[in-house]
């Protein structure tokens, strides 16, 4: 075995040293080379131990490696460093030791793994020996946090080292973030809820008169809170009321009643026979007591009722009207006295508004009656309201009591006398003359064109085409000569026919509208057809004989075909 230990080239230069020094120290005494401390003989000489080994007896012939939460950064070690507090060693044969990253820290020396930080706690720091406690205003909720998270508005931390943030409760509010404490509503607000930003004004109508509400108190009755944010609600002064809480503003008394408290809940009401004629009365003084003509039957009135119609009142201070009497009548509101029915109308009830007019038929002529009466035979009133009755006119007669209108001669008769009370008084017309409607007091004679055969007619009878009438009141029509003719009924004269004298002389056709008396000979139609060209006559000529009457409508004409 040689003496010296062999070397390692990878070994540094103050080792070797040692190595050279224990060498001759060996030859020295005698004895043969025994590797010291921190070095080892694997049967090739002494050899220094690597880093993250150690040797630490004499003689040895292996390195042993560092252990879990040791470390050495040296050749030649006869022993292993252990992690420092705030590092750790995971492995064995270690070289070095690593630092705890953010978030986790060691306390403690030789540690083979860094503990994170537990909620409400966080690491800023590689190679970090503890944890800090979150400051108040700030929490971390999970563990291995690297910073602390905080309060967000709404919620708050009032202690350190907290893993949640504690929402306000009902009755305060967190405006900011990082608070340490709630802020408690103010008098004239409230939070309903828990975790709030912000307190809320109490709504008009609502108040708080304390700190830290969670809802506000309604204005009790007899009060009221104008605005928003009130801390104290006001009473209704003097005229005014509030008769449910809540109020915003107080009701002003009606008219029939006042207040004269503050505070008051209700007003107090006009008695019956007096009324308040103005809103917010404060005193029993503006109650006002009924005038004549009106009354007041009830409380809280704001104006006396005008007597009704059919109703007066002669006197102030009633508490119902008269009804008018049997005879009388009140025409309108408010009256002090009644009125009597004046001629030609009656009253039979009480409490009437108008006096009633007498019926068609009838009459009245006298003052404050109670009836009226029938108009006699040969009389009678169209109209209502008449004092007294007017005769049958002539054409006309009444046989009954109480007529509205007169019965009248029929057409064809006439009356010639007033205030007849049959209808014998009735005469027919005579022959020549005539009577178109009922009622007449004359008959009429017939028109020229016009006659009148019988006795008794309603109507004139009109000369029919190719006959006249020449004069008035006549009782039959004459027929036109032959070589006449007349175009329309009801003609006074007749027209000389426009027919051609030879038979040279014959048109094709003839215009002439109307009624016309021909003498077909004279047109030497013997064969053939005569054709009104609007269609309304088709003769065939041997049927056709002389003097026949043929119609030609107006715009048509007479076409004589051979």
């Amino acid at each position: 075995m040689s003496i010296l230990p062999q070397r390692n080239l990878a070994e540094p230069p103050r080792y070797r040293q040692k190595v050279l020094v224990s060498a001759i120290l060996a030859i020295i005494s005698g004895n043969s080379l025994a590797c010291e401390l921190g070095f080892y003989d694997a049967g090739n000489g002494c050899t220094a131990a690597a880093p993250g080994y150690f040797v630490a007896t004499t003689n040895a012939t292996a390195a042993t490696p560092c252990a879990v939460g040791y470390f050495n950064p040296n050749f030649g070690a006869s022993s292993c460093s252990p992690a420092q507090p705030g590092y750790f060693v995971a492995t064995m044969a270690a070289s070095a030791q690593n630092a705890c990253s953010v978030g986790t820290y060691v306390d403690i020396s030789g540690a083979s793994i860094c503990s994170t930080a537990p909620p409400g706690y966080f690491v800023n720091i590689n190679a970090a020996t503890a944890a800090l406690a979150c400051a108040p205003g700030t929490y971390s909720p999970s563990s291995g946090a690297s910073s602390c998270l905080q309060a967000p508005i709404g919620s708050f931390v009032s202690t350190s080292g907290a893993s949640v943030a504690t929402p306000a409760p009902a009755g305060s509010y967190v405006p900011t973030t990082a608070a340490t404490q709630a802020t408690a509503a103010s008098p004239g607000h409230f939070v309903a809820t828990t975790g709030a930003s912000a307190q809320m004004a109490c709504a008009p109508g609502s108040y708080m008169d304390q700190s830290g509400a969670s809802a506000c108190f309604p204005a009790p009755a007899g009060a009221f809170v104008a605005t928003s944010g009130a801390s104290q609600p006001q009473n209704c002064p003097l005229g005014y009321f509030s008769p449910l809480p809540g109020a915003t503003s107080c009701d002003q008394a009606p008219p029939g009643s006042y207040v004269s408290i503050s505070g008051a809940s209700a007003p107090e009401y006009c008695l019956p026979g007096s009324y308040g004629p103005t809103a917010g009365a404060t005193s029993s003084s503006s109650c006002l007591a009924a005038q004549p003509g009106s009354y007041v039957p009830v409380s809280g009135a704001s104006a006396a009722t005008q007597a009704s119609p059919g109703y007066y009142v002669p006197s102030s201070g009633q508490s119902a009207a008269t009804p008018a009497a049997v005879g009388y009548f009140v025409p309108n509101a408010g009256a002090t006295d009644q009125t009597a029915a004046n001629l030609g109308s009656y009253v039979n009830q009480t409490a009437a508004t108008a006096a009633t007019p007498s019926a068609p038929g009838h009459f009245v002529d006298i003052i404050a009656a109670s009836t009226q009466q029938a108009c006699a035979a040969g009389t009678f009133v169209a109209t209502q309201g008449a004092s007294a009755c007017q005769d049958a006119p002539p054409g006309s007669y009444i046989s009954i009591s109480g007529a509205t209108a007169p019965e009248y001669c029929l057409p064809g008769s006439y009356g010639p006398l007033a205030a007849a009370t049959s209808p014998s008084d009735c005469l027919l017309a005579a022959p020549g003359s005539y009577v178109a409607s009922s009622g007449a007091s004359a008959s009429i004679l017939a028109s020229p064109g016009y006659y009148v055969a019988l006795a008794g007619q309603t109507a004139a009878t009109a000369a029919i085409p190719g006959y006249f009438v020449p004069g008035f009141g006549e009782i039959q029509q004459t027929i036109c000569p032959p070589d006449q003719y007349s175009f329309t009924a009801a003609a006074s004269s007749c027209s000389l026919v426009p027919c051609p004298s030879t038979p040279a002389s014959v048109p094709t056709s003839i215009s002439v509208p109307g009624y016309f008396q021909c003498n077909l000979t004279q047109l030497n139609v013997t064969t053939g057809t005569i054709v009104d060209s609007n269609g309304s006559a088709t003769l065939k000529a041997p049927a056709v004989s002389i003097d026949t009457e043929v119609t030609i409508s107006n715009g048509g004409s007479l076409k004589v075909t051979r």
